[in-house]
């Protein structure tokens, strides 16, 4: 439930990225806002929240966070005390991005690297204007970045010439071999996500489904999704059908029909209190790391 199941490696250079578009366009002189080599994550998110709240003032920041959340997989939908926005309100969805913004991008990242030994993220070669295009979210920054009277292919140029980050190669080596799926699944997996966490984002589920199919176990995983922003904001009713759900796969040998209606009326039938089960197909995971091959931009180091 709510797993970072698309691994650390691609997790965090996900992460990377929101954080690198964020500082190179809205703090790129402050000091204080660490990438990579974070020693006090608190003090850091601090420091970001910070100039967040200045640049949320200003159509010209929001525009610019908006670009930012969009690369770091934070969905349009992260507050669970509002609505999900309309498909056409982007104000609305850069403001839920935004909200989650300092948490899911920047943490955690000092425990993990202390773990690995050294920094395991890295954005050599990587292109923001193709990331961007693969994200799904570019009419949306385009409309942000009209309103706000700026030229989006100007911050883009900006990001290609801005100083990128370089991993170390036993670090990633390490964190590959430890905390990075390969996707070769040994038993029937059950995974549930709501489709508006902006903590650990549902765009993680997509690199799971990716490394599985890859490792022709395509068949021995479901994925189930809730109608609900927040991290990890499951009803018992879900949880309880999710459960049965999977001990049916183990007592049968095959998955139950799965579509949304049978699902809900499985929570329904608990008589646990409300479901709202869903179907959903996450944005792209831009930064996508299966642990037992090469990684686009990965630095040459020790075999995996």
């Amino acid at each position: 439930m709510c797993g970072s199941v698309g691994g650390a490696v691609g997790m965090m250079n996900l992460g990377l990225d929101g954080a690198f578009v964020f500082k190179a366009l809205l703090a790129p002189d402050d000091a204080g806002i660490r990438l990579t080599g974070t020693k006090d994550d608190l003090a850091n998110g601090r420091e970001v929240a910070a100039v967040l709240q200045k640049a949320q003032a200003a159509p010209q920041g929001r525009a610019r966070i908006a670009l930012a959340a969009a690369l770091a997989g934070i969905p349009r939908w992260t507050d669970p005390s509002g609505p999900e926005p309309a498909p056409s309100d982007a104000a609305a969805a850069e403001a839920d991005a935004a909200k989650a913004f300092a948490t899911g991008v920047f943490l955690p990242r000092a425990d993990q690297e202390a773990r690995a030994g050294g920094v395991f993220s890295w954005n050599d070669g990587v292109d923001y204007r193709i990331q961007l295009d693969r994200s799904g979210r570019r009419a949306e920054i385009d409309a942000l970045y009209r309103a706000a009277g700026l030229d989006l292919a100007i911050d883009l140029a900006k990001l290609a010439q801005a100083p990128r980050i370089r991993a170390d190669p036993r670090a990633v080596s390490w964190m590959k071999a430890n905390f990075t799926p390969t996707g070769r699944i040994f038993a029937p997996v059950l995974t549930m996500h709501t489709i508006g966490d902006g903590v650990t984002s549902p765009t993680l589920e997509r690199g799971y489904l990716e490394a599985i199919r890859t490792a022709g176990r395509g068949r021995d995983l479901v994925q189930l999704y809730v109608a609900r922003a927040g991290h990890c904001d499951f009803t018992i009713a879900e949880q309880v059908a999710a459960l049965e759900t999977l001990r049916s796969r183990l007592e049968t040998g095959r998955w139950p029909r799965l579509d949304t209606a049978w699902i809900a009326a499985r929570a329904r039938a608990t008589g646990l209190g409300p479901a709202a089960f869903t179907v959903a197909r996450p944005t792209p995971f831009l930064r996508f790391c299966a642990g037992d091959r090469r990684c686009p931009g990965e630095p040459a180091g020790e075999a995996h």
